[in-house]
């Protein structure tokens, strides 16, 4: 995902709190095609607390199927 597809998707009015974990390097951009990375402490947190599936993450689902 990039930075302007997570604007969009979470519906935030700028990148500040983004741009704000990127740098505290929560969030990782890469250079070559600016898409988004979760720190990997973050994901594994993530993926063990929140447990995300298709049925609790529908409108990104949406989002993505729309956009392809």
């Amino acid at each position: 995902m990039q930075k302007q597809d997570y604007r969009h998707w979470t519906g935030s009015a700028d990148l500040n709190t983004l741009n704000r974990l990127i740098h505290l390097r929560w969030v990782q951009e890469s250079s070559e095609k600016g898409l988004l990375d979760l720190h990997p402490l973050i994901f594994k947190t993530v993926q063990q607390q929140l447990n995300p599936n298709t049925e609790n993450c529908q409108g990104m689902a949406r989002y993505i199927q729309d956009r392809g």
